[in-house]
Order: C-alpha cells, then structure tokens, then sequence
C-alpha cells in the first residue's frame, strides 16, 4: 500500500514540475503586449472665415505713365464717307472718303472722393480723297508729315465700386482744339469731323473703354499687385510663431479720392493660422478675381502648435520617473514613461522597479490647459492585459490611489504659444511694404488635442481684431 501511495505522490509531483511550474514561470516573466502605436489622423476644425480691411493706395500718376505706356497706339482709327458739294459755279456733287486716326499723348487723371476729372490730350492725322463725276481727286491731308492738330479733351464723372472693381461712369465731354486743322482746298473742318455723330462716339467709346480699363480694371489690379504677395507671406511673430493669413477672396468695400492718390478699402476673406514652426515656401496663389460675398464679420484665429514626442517623453520622465511614490502602505517607483497614441487615447507605458519589475500600460486621454500652458491627464485606466497582471501580483495597484497619484504629477509645461500670442495685443507687426498690422486676440478657446506618430497637435481658436495700416512702427 505505502509503494502505491508513494508512486502517486511522485507522479503528481513530476506533473508540478513538468507542467504546472512552468507555466507559472512563463506567466510571471512574459511581457506584456503593449497597446499598439496607432493614434487617429487629425481632423482640424473649420473655422469661420474672418473678415480683413485692408487699405489700398493707388498713385494716379503712376497709373497715368501706365495707361500712357499700354494705350494702342493710335487709340482710335477708321474712314468716314460724306457727300460733298463742290462750291463756286461748277456745283458738283461728290463723295468725300475720310480717313483718320487718333493717338492720345497725355492724361491727367484726379478723383475727389468720388468724382473723376480725365483731361485728355490727342493728335488726330486726317487723310482725305474725293470721289466724283470727274474720277478721283488728288490726296489731301492734315498731320501727315507734318505737326498734327491737336485737341483737348475734358470728361468728368463718378467712379463707383462695382461687382468686380471699379466702375467708371463718364458724364458730359467738352472738346477744345489746341491746333485745329482745315483740309482747307476741301474747306473741310477737322472739328466738324470729329464731332460728327459716328466720330464722336467712337472717340467716346475708346476713351471711356481706356478709362475703364486703366483705372477701374487695371488701375485696381496694379495697386493690389504690390499687397497681395504680402498678404500671402508667413509673417515672423517671434518667439517660434508665424502668422498666415490664407486670404480667399478680396471686395472693393469703399474709396475716396484724394487728387492723385486714391485711398481704397479692400475688404479680404481669409482664414488665418498661426503657427509653431516656420512654414515652407510656397508659391503666392493668383489675384482672385473682386466680388463681394455674404458679410461675415469677425476675426477668427486658428493656433496651432506642434509638442515633439522626443521632448514629451523627456518632460513626463522628468515629472515621475525616479520618485518614489507611496500607495497603500507600498512604495512604487517608476523607472522610464513612455508615451505615444492608440486611436484617441494616450499610452503611458510605465517601466515599474519597485514593488516588482514589470512593465506595464495605461491609457489615459490627454487635455491640455489653456490658463496655465499645459498638458495633463483624465480617465486613467490600466490597459485589460495590465490590469490581469496585477490582479495576480499586485492587486493593491488597482485601487484609485496609484492612478491618482500620476494623474496629480503629470502636468507638462507644453507650450506658452497661447501667453505669447496674448501679449501681441495692440503690438505692431511689420508685414513689409510699409503695411503695419496690429493684433488683438481674446477669447482662446482650445479647439482639439491630437497625437500623431511624432508629435502632440494642438489647435485653439482666438477671437479677436487685426487692423491694417501704413505707417511707421
């Protein structure tokens, strides 16, 4: 009987050695599998469109050299058939064919406040021939290889803001012939001529269209050629932090006339963004075409600022890692915090050598404070492989006071960007080209937190006012 009994007892006892220890030893040694690296992509938040005025000067001289210089030359040419009547005792009839054409040698141009005075000066070159019962008659002309006669021409009008610029809307002209001109064997007058019905309006159309097309069109786009690149450049605040504007779309929202110099309001949609890092280079976008849109005022700012991984892990370690932390009458001592993402949660996975050496997870979702500049930790919980783990090793961990404890001491100075951006207030900023903006923000409010495979994001919004001006700082 006692063989038997001692048979049985070594063979349950090469069962514990064999089988069961074992696997005891693999379960207290194996590690656990860590919550993945997978953090989710980052949607940014769409902020409202914000509304910029953004004053414009446009030289008038400067426009009038241009206007001068992309004028065709001549502005205006054409024939015009007339009868003629032969004086004296012949009493012919004939037909008097025309042809002439009009170069415009100078423009003076002024706008006060919303009306225009266009002083123009042209040289007309008259060819003419007659065509009758006796053949064709010899050439006749006026400014040809010789001084042209010339005419001043004065238009006065008003000058409106329209769908897509300005709109040029000419009134009464009056004509003065400076060196008027006779094709005198023909006793033809070179001002009648011109003011017959079919020649004045000709003339007419071709200097309002040039007026149009120089002050209302191209007079608008040179003037807004010289701010658009700046409007489209980072602009350096200091401190790490760079201003883009992003404009969208640009309105003509009002103008006054000061002689030669005409003073426009330009009212721009855009959707701004502060940055952490300076941006790279890129292309300045095309002139968008001027039209108004549904009025959304407000100035609305996206901050956005960027925590490198690298020096998050450094800042955590250095706020827990190597102190000694007292929980339910046990000491845990945390050697090494590693942190990154799992969808939207943050990993805190904790190298343990006190009570045991063990490494372990917890999941946690990452806030960030916007009074005090930094990031803390809500809703600490121990990832489902941690937590069986403990409940076999060290079940007093699973209580609130551990969780608490980190939760307490994990607050990382992540970033004054928000501080900073505060004490732009009222601060001029240079955008270049003698346009000055002075900022006002108020009102952050934090708009997300996000982790990425290299870094925290962090995005506000800031309410507030930006001005622009010329002047000096």
């Amino acid at each position: 009987m006692a063989s038997v009994v001692t048979q049985v007892s070594w063979f349950f006892f090469r069962v514990v050695v064999v089988v069961i220890l074992p696997l005891l030893a693999g379960c207290a040694t194996a590690p656990l599998q860590p919550p993945p690296d997978d953090p989710n992509p980052v949607l940014l938040p769409v902020t409202p469109f914000s509304e910029i005025q953004v004053p414009v000067s446009l030289n008038l001289l400067k426009l009038r050299a241009d206007m001068l210089q992309q004028l065709p030359k001549p502005l205006l040419s054409g024939q015009v058939n007339s009868a003629f009547n032969f004086p004296g005792v012949l009493a012919m009839k004939a037909q008097a064919v025309t042809k002439y054409q009009m170069t415009v040698d100078d423009l003076d141009l002024k706008i006060i406040k919303q009306h225009f005075i266009a002083n123009i000066t042209a040289s007309f070159a008259v060819q003419s021939q007659l065509q009758g019962p006796l053949g064709q008659m010899g050439l006749l002309s006026c400014g040809v290889n010789e001084p042209q006669p010339r005419v001043a021409m004065a238009v006065e009008g008003d000058i409106v803001a329209g769908v897509n610029g300005l709109v040029v809307s000419p009134g009464d002209w009056k004509l003065h012939w400076l060196q008027p001109c006779r094709l005198t064997a023909l006793h033809v007058d070179l001002g009648a001529l011109l003011d017959m019905p079919v020649i004045r309006d000709k003339v007419r159309a071709a200097v309002q269209d040039a007026l149009q097309q120089g002050l209302g069109q191209g007079g608008l786009r040179t003037a807004l050629a010289g701010v658009w690149p700046t409007l489209n450049q980072p602009v350096d605040l200091g401190h790490g932090l760079w201003l883009l504007l992003h404009p969208q779309a640009m309105a003509v929202n009002g103008m006054e006339g000061h002689g030669y110099l005409l003073a426009m309001n330009m009212q721009l949609k855009a959707r701004p963004e502060v940055l952490g890092d300076r941006p790279a280079v890129q292309p300045v976008p095309a002139l968008p075409d001027l039209k108004p849109w549904s009025a959304a005022p407000g100035f609305h700012l996206l901050l956005s600022i960027d925590l490198p991984l690298t020096r998050a892990n450094e800042l955590i370690n250095m706020s827990v890692a190597g102190h000694a932390m007292p929980v339910n009458g046990h000491t845990v001592l945390i050697r090494q915090i590693q942190f990154y993402g799992h969808q939207d949660k943050a990993v805190l996975g904790l190298t343990l050598e006190q009570p045991l050496a063990a490494q372990i997870y917890v999941e946690a979702t990452p806030v960030f404070d916007a009074t005090k500049g930094e990031m803390y930790f809500q809703n600490l919980d121990y990832a489902l492989s941690t937590s069986s783990m403990l409940a076999r090793s060290a079940s007093w961990m699973l209580g609130n006071s551990f969780r608490q404890q980190l939760m307490q001491r994990l607050h990382i100075p992540y970033s004054q960007a928000v501080q900073q951006m505060q004490r732009y207030t009222h601060a001029p900023i240079p955008l270049g080209h003698g346009l000055i903006a002075h900022l006002s923000m108020q009102h952050f409010q934090p708009m997300g937190l996000w982790l990425t495979k290299t870094s925290v994001h962090t995005v506000f919004q800031a309410d507030g006012a930006l001005l622009l001006s010329y002047g000096t700082l």
